[in-house]
């Protein structure tokens, strides 16, 4: 093998004794020896960089599956942290993340059915289902929130019923008269004042 340049073109010259005593010369350029090469290498590198695309893609894709459905159970029980019990959820997929979303929308109705019940509890008399003194205190607060934000607009009317002589009656007649003395005008008020 022989290197060597010809015209600034780079060759290689090979020399091979013939049976009959001659010599054949054959001398070809370096770039069409190593054209099929060069055509190979780049071939392969345009095909890597084509499926390396494509598995970016794929994993983008893949992964916003994942982090999308996260994200809005992050969403979500950052709102529930803060009160807010009428949060949405859309993801229904067949798989972990799906199970763990339907599992958090149990879980998030069945807490604001519970608070909902306490709120029943601690805010209703028992007997005739009306607001208690704790409801009322509440609703105080609201309605002075509303007088110092809105100023002299805001109409309102507070009534306060009594009913008088309920311990002589449970005493003298038994509880269950006392009960009925307290639901009858309980009942007619709350016609009245729907």
């Amino acid at each position: 093998l022989i290197h060597y340049n010809y015209n600034g073109i780079e060759k290689i010259a090979v020399r091979q004794q013939l049976v009959n005593g001659d010599y054949l010369n054959v001398a070809v350029p370096v770039n069409e020896i190593n054209a099929s090469w060069h055509q190979w290498v780049l071939n392969l590198i345009i095909a890597f960089g084509a499926l390396l695309v494509v598995f970016i893609f794929l994993f983008q894709h893949y992964t916003q599956k994942i982090t999308r459905p996260l994200q809005e159970l992050t969403e979500v029980a950052e709102q529930i942290d803060e009160g807010n019990y009428d949060c949405k959820l859309d993801y229904n997929g067949d798989d972990e993340i799906g199970t763990l979303t339907n599992t958090f929308k149990r879980v998030t109705t069945k807490l604001k059915n519970y608070i909902t019940d306490l709120n029943d509890l601690a805010y209703a008399d028992a007997l005739t289902s009306l607001h208690n003194k704790g409801a009322f205190d509440i609703c105080v607060r609201d309605i002075q929130s509303k007088i110092d934000g809105a100023g002299e607009g805001l109409k309102f009317a507070v009534c306060i019923f009594d009913c008088n002589d309920l311990k002589k009656i449970n005493d003298q007649n038994g509880h269950d008269k006392g009960d009925i003395y307290l639901k009858a005008p309980t009942d007619l008020i709350c016609q009245v004042f729907s």
